[in-house]
């Protein structure tokens, strides 16, 4: 019993340091499943939306509180997954318009938490919201 406590800790363990391992590499430059430079091109159309009124800003953050993506991955770990952060938006957005072929829906998904990543080191989440409120 105690053997099988032991065994089952260390798999705990393993576990938990892979999967914090890849969420690091998946956020690091290492990570080259979306180019740097299709990135710096969405970042550029982000800059380039034309600002919301001032107005705006307090009413959306009334009704939906932005996180950034990590802690949105947080948050869905405690199974509250009712909200998603503007710069994951504008990802799947983006990510959409990338893919030549059909892919996996569990690399999509890798996919678009990478932009969503890559984006946030180069526009807030409040670029990225007024780019998706152009949008619709």
């Amino acid at each position: 019993m105690r053997l099988l406590l032991k065994f089952l800790g260390w798999g705990l363990f393993l576990l938990a340091t892979g999967l914090t391992a890849f969420l690091f590499y998946l956020q690091s430059d290492f990570n080259m499943a979306v180019p740097t430079a299709q990135v710096e091109e969405a970042a550029a159309l982000v800059r380039q939306a034309p600002s919301l009124p001032d107005a705006f800003y307090p009413l959306y953050a009334a009704v939906s509180d932005t996180v950034h993506t990590s802690g949105y991955l947080l948050q869905g770990s405690t199974g509250d997954w009712q909200r998603e952060c503007p710069c994951l938006q504008a990802a799947r957005r983006f990510d959409a318009h990338t893919h030549q072929q059909p892919i996996s829906t569990l690399h999509m998904l890798r996919n678009d938490y990478t932009w969503a990543w890559k984006l946030e080191q180069r526009v807030s989440q409040r670029e990225c919201l007024t780019y998706l409120m152009h949008q619709v």
